[in-house]
């Protein structure tokens, strides 16, 4: 879990220091999702939590945490696993090819001015020049059709 959440912040924030990619991310992703998934886990998380007879202590509050957080993953088929599997690759494809993207506006003077998406909505929200909150705003328009 800890290395999807490191993989996560340093792709998401394009981390210069350390070892990110969305070829990382999706496989940390991956391997958390198997874990969660997993039976056995399930299972086993049940087995010690019907062992437990106090049921205000911390550790069948964690038992009953993992349990639920299990059942939330499972998938009912290998079919159903696949397809999220697959869904997953093509996540971290668009994830790779959106984080490589170059967004910007034009400003006042006529100069392309580099932004990530939350820029671009500050900008529209509130450049004074018709112009530039224009700029801004085609260019987060030109996400939705990279993507679609």
């Amino acid at each position: 879990h800890e290395s999807f959440e490191d993989q996560f912040w340093g792709t998401k924030m394009a981390l210069k220091d350390g070892e990110y990619s969305t070829n990382l991310l999706s496989k940390t992703k991956k391997e958390m999702e198997d874990l969660l998934s997993d039976p056995k886990v399930l299972s086993e998380a049940k087995t010690h939590r019907e062992k437990i007879s106090d049921e205000g202590s911390d550790l069948t509050k964690v038992l009953d945490v993992i349990i639920r957080t299990c059942q939330c993953n499972e998938f009912p088929t290998a079919e159903a696993k696949a397809v999220r599997e697959k869904t997953n690759e093509i996540e971290g494809k668009l994830e790779k090819a959106r984080n490589e993207m170059t967004l910007g506006y034009t400003n006042e003077k006529g100069e392309f001015v580099s932004g990530s998406s939350v820029a671009l909505r500050t900008i529209m929200r509130t450049n004074t020049n018709e112009n530039v909150r224009k700029s801004a705003y085609e260019s987060l328009r030109s996400i939705g059709k990279f993507v679609c």
